[in-house]
């Protein structure tokens, strides 16, 4: 026999306004809020969508008596710091984007230092509590949560731009902008006898009726505004932006395009314009070394100072067609970063070395390097790896042949796609996952809200990366500040982190909102619709 006890924090709504609103089955209700329980196991984020299909969250507080663990909707968050001693730990719950509070709650005092960076709900055998945990792929029951005024997100249909419409054909149905084609970084060739004398900047937004564009240079903290009437080195065109003759002490910086229509404006991601060079390398000769035979060693290729930030290495003995192709010659190996190692020296590797660096597009540049003494291993490239990169691991050891290289991964299992290469000297790891460092990204998208009039909405966002993502919300292209609305705005307005409330929505609150998460790595933008129906 399964006992069920739900406890819960949140009381919203009086008596008399909770007889008003009912939860449907299968879902229970207790005070304002109604519970759907998926006893079914499923993984985080699964839950997460199960969730999310019905307007709701995962559970925000509860006490639940037949299962061992419980997905909640707890999270930790790092304080930022200078020093990792410094930062702070806080917990806070992704269905309302309150703080957790309540520590006689966590199975044990020192729990919440434990490793991990989710909350789930467990029975250790004895008691019921909090317990951080970080396997999110494994498969637990879970609990969905939605507010009693918001049950209409349950039972409704699923509302399009045609619902609550007289007009016939989705062409013909209005709809802010979102963009479907955001600037990207480009890299200006500043050499003097580079053909090309502009450098363009696209966005484009999907929008009925059409959009307009502006653009914006961002300078420190402030977006300036891009006149071509004023600057005729700017030209715009719907959703393009030329710049012609590029200065790299005028143009570099960041680009913002925003897409405006008659139901609102959206800020597109930033785009940076970058002044690529390749310059010569040294002509100033280097003294010979000399290395005992069998010995370790290693030849810098110092590059000169350019503005890209990938190069392609090559090295050649004696003369340019002499490729080295370290498959080979194993003892030899060409690092990422230009180096070329020897694990062991011989009679047949003396010789002038040349090292050629290249840009696709771009003339190679080469010189001649004697040899010098190596720097250690291992080493990251990139050195910051984000999520979705391709991250290369490089061990060179010096020694006599043959040379075996294992590669270990400390206290878990390697990643089931890591591959070996370069005689095994060289551990690749497509598109990492999120683990230590990524840039801000959504795993759900905002959706389009067809509110009816005085209806309450609460829009959650939901985005991921590491250091843990920072939350803003945007109306019309501009961030959404609570002090600086009119009071009875402020008093039906609340941002909570993740969770944008809107009491008794109406007519003066439709447009176009943006959810914007951040970390030192980078930021993404959501864009979706609100729009009221009915008087």
């Amino acid at each position: 026999m399964f006992v069920l006890v739900v406890v819960l924090v949140h009381l919203s709504l009086s008596a008399a306004q909770v007889g008003l609103y009912k939860c449907p089955s299968p879902w229970f209700g207790h005070i304002d809020k109604c519970y759907r329980f998926g006893f079914v196991p499923a993984t985080l984020e699964k839950a997460r969508t199960y969730c999310t299909g019905d307007g709701a969250t995962l559970l925000t507080f509860g006490l639940v008596h037949f299962s061992l663990k419980w997905y909640t909707s707890g999270y930790k968050k790092m304080t930022s710091a200078n020093r990792p001693e410094d930062q702070e730990m806080l917990f806070y719950w992704f269905g309302d984007g309150t703080e957790v509070q309540g520590a006689q709650h966590w199975l044990t005092p020192d729990e919440r230092s434990k490793p991990g960076d989710r909350i789930v709900y467990e029975f250790d055998g004895a008691n019921w509590g909090w317990r951080l945990v970080k396997d999110t792929d494994m498969i637990r029951s879970y609990i969905c949560e939605i507010s009693k005024r918001e049950t209409y997100k349950i039972l409704q249909e699923e509302r399009t731009f045609d619902y609550g419409s007289s007009v016939l054909g989705a062409d013909s149905m209005l709809r802010g902008p979102k963009f479907i084609w955001n600037p990207v970084d480009k890299v200006y060739q500043s050499q003097a006898n580079n053909p090309v004398k502009f450098v363009e900047f696209r966005c484009e937004a999907d929008a009925n009726p059409y959009s307009s564009y502006i653009w914006y240079r961002k300078r420190q903290t402030e977006l300036i505004e891009l006149s071509p009437t004023n600057e005729q080195k700017f030209t715009i065109t719907n959703g393009r932006l030329v710049i012609h003759n590029p200065k790299d002490t005028e143009d570099n910086g960041e680009y913002y395009c925003k897409a405006t229509n008659t139901i609102g404006s959206v800020l597109s991601t930033s785009a940076t314009l970058r002044f690529g060079y390749l310059n010569a390398f040294s002509d100033t000769a280097r003294e010979q070394v000399e290395v005992d035979a069998h010995k370790g060693i290693g030849i810098d290729c110092n590059p000169p100072k350019t503005g890209y930030e990938t190069l392609s290495f090559s090295w050649y003995k004696d003369q340019f067609r002499n490729f080295i192709f370290t498959d080979r010659k194993p003892h030899i190996f060409i690092s990422r970063d230009g180096k070329l190692y020897f694990s062991t020296a011989t009679l047949d590797d003396v010789g002038s070395y040349t090292c050629a660096i290249a840009v696709p597009g771009v003339a190679v540049a080469g010189n001649i390097y004697e040899p010098e003494m190596v720097n250690g291993f291992p080493k990251v490239f990139p050195s910051s790896p984000q999520r979705g990169d391709d991250v290369y691991l490089e061990c060179v050891a010096w020694g006599s042949l043959p040379l075996l290289y294992h590669w270990e991964r400390t206290g878990y299992p390697m990643p089931p796609s890591a591959r070996l290469r370069d005689n095994n000297r060289v551990l690749l790891i497509p598109k990492v996952q999120v683990e230590h460092s990524a840039k801000p990204y959504f795993p759900f998208m905002l959706q389009d809200q067809h509110v009816d009039t005085g209806a309450d909405l609460t829009w959650h966002c939901y985005g991921k990366g590491a250091p843990e993502v920072k939350y803003d919300w945007y109306r019309d292209a501009k961030k959404l500040v609570i002090l600086d609305m009119v009071p009875a705005d402020q008093a039906r307005f609340n941002i909570s982190n993740n969770v944008l409330t809107i009491r008794e929505v109406n007519k003066k609150d439709e447009g176009m909102y943006q959810c914007h998460i951040s970390n030192t790595l980078g930021y993404a933008f959501s864009s979706a619709q609100l729009r009221t129906i009915g008087e």
